[in-house]
Order: structure tokens, then sequence, then C-alpha cells
């Protein structure tokens, strides 16, 4: 983690296997510390991202901040800062679409919530009423880290299990029909819920984890998560972490740190974007293009 926490232990896990010229800048230049570990599912991409909740000892810092590989500090973390110093668990910015129907059954099927205790949590950001964090970025307090992590996985395994078609017919063609019918503007009239795409099922778990370990978490707004513009999820500006996902920007990873999409970003109406180009002329700038080729 960066910004105002820049004297924080930051840690980069490498699936599989590192790139060895980047892993040795980053530990040489900028004292990361870099570990390699196992994939821990060669089908379950999204299981892999857990490995990065492995790389820190919770008893050597009071917090842990997740963050995807896709994603940047841009500016100062001043007020995340002094929210850690409080009584909450656990923080995150919720999804930007509806991915998830009759929310509050899948919640209350993996929890010992009653649905009075469920009402209490119902948020005006979340899309789906009760809480659905996006898991790019997050925060969570290191002393419950260990058993966050280990329900995290479980739940994320099982709730993939539950949302596969499977070999009852009714089940079957339900789980059908909600898969063509999901992305349509009339997606809430025709669900059938239960319901959220399964390869969504790590984001799926992330809540739930939350809600059953009853970790006081706080509702982060935009700013900390940010992926497009005008959500309605709090502060939108300065842009404080920038989560710059293949499907909402389309730039060309490939050249990174080189080609025209930078000098297009930089006119963007999108202020995310326009950040993104900046982050990354000013790292050329300092660095060169590729300071570990």
């Amino acid at each position: 983690m960066g910004g105002t926490l820049a004297d924080a232990g930051i840690s980069v896990v490498f699936n599989d296997r590192s790139d060895a010229p980047s892993a040795h800048w980053l530990g040489s230049r900028l004292g990361v510390d870099v570990t390699v570990r196992p994939r821990r599912s060669p089908t379950l991409h999204f299981l892999n991202k857990l490995n990065a909740l492995e790389a820190s000892d919770p008893a050597a810092s009071d917090w842990t901040v997740y963050l995807d590989c896709d994603t940047a500090i841009a500016n100062p973390l001043d007020a995340l800062s002094e929210w850690m110093h409080g009584p909450d668990e656990f923080g995150a910015a919720p999804v930007n679409a509806k991915a998830a129907w009759k929310l509050d059954r899948i919640i209350l099927r993996h929890t010992d919530l009653t649905p009075e205790e469920l009402e209490r949590h119902v948020h005006p950001w979340f899309n789906t009423r009760y809480p659905y964090f996006n898991g790019g970025v997050f925060a969570v307090r290191s002393s419950r880290l260990p058993e966050f992590r280990r329900t995290y996985e479980r739940l994320t395994l099982t709730l993939f299990e539950e949302m596969k078609s499977g070999w009852n017919p009714l089940r079957w063609a339900r789980t059908k029909w909600n898969r063509r019918v999901c992305k349509s503007p009339l997606a809430d009239s025709l669900v059938i819920g239960p319901f959220f795409t399964r390869f969504y099922a790590e984001q799926v778990a992330l809540a739930i984890s939350v809600l059953g370990l009853r970790l006081r978490y706080r509702v982060l707004p935009n700013a900390y998560n940010w992926k497009l513009p005008d959500t309605g999820h709090g502060e939108e500006s300065p842009v404080r972490t920038l989560h710059y996902l293949q499907s909402r920007h389309p730039l060309d990873r490939a050249n990174l740190f080189e080609g025209d999409w930078i000098d297009a970003y930089a006119q963007d109406p999108w202020e995310g974007r326009r950040e993104l180009s900046r982050l990354v002329k000013g790292f050329v700038a300092e660095n060169g293009v590729r300071p570990w080729a």
C-alpha cells in the first residue's frame, strides 16, 4: 500500500512463477517483498487472487490492504489512514452494477444472521440493497485476517458450486435462463433468483464473509476504488485508488508505459483515465519505459 502509508510493508505475489527482471526491480528499487505461490486452482482463476492474502504476517501490521494487479494508488490516503484508527475491521466500495439477485436469501443461507439483523445492513449505495463489495480493493484489520481468508476461500468454492447448472432438470433450465437474461436491461424482472454469475463467486463470498464473521465495516466511496464516474458512491475526487479494469478501460496493456493510449487518456473526460495517464507519464519520466528490462 502506498500513498499516505508509504512506510507500510508492500508485498507482490506472483502465481506459479515470477517475471525475474521485474521481481528483482521491485525488490531492489522499491523494497517490495516479492513471493511466488502455486496456483490454488488451475481452472478457477479468480481463486488464485486469494494467494495475496497469504503474503503478509498478520502479527506484523494493524491492517492489511488487498489491491488487484490492475489498481494504482493515485493520491494520498489520509482519510483512510484516519479511519483505520477507529473501531471498524473491514472496508470496501460497492459493486457498480446489479450482479446478484435475491442476495438476501444467499446471505441468510450461509450465515447465522436473522432476517431482522440483515435488514440493518441495507445501504443506499448497494444496487443489491444488501452488502455486495467490489473485490478489487479492500482493507481488513490484520487481527481478523486468518479467519477472514479461511472463510472467504471456503465460501468462494461453495458459492461457485451452487451456481453451476447441475443435473436437476429444473435447476439446469433456471440456470441457463438466468445466464441468458442477466445482462438484459430487464434482468430485474426476468432473472429467477437467487442468482449470480458463478464467476463472481469470490465477490459474493467477500460480503458474506464480512457479515458472517460480524466484522464491523465501512462502505467506502468511489474515490477508493475508482472505476467509473457518477456512480453515486460518495466521494469521487480526487481519485485515491484507481481500478483500471479491462472491461471499463480497454487500454493497450502490452504497452502500458508507451503507446497512443497515454495521450488519448490525458484528454479523456473521465477523471480516472486522466489520472492513469498522469501516473504513467510520471513513472516513465522518473524510471524510463521499462526500467526492469
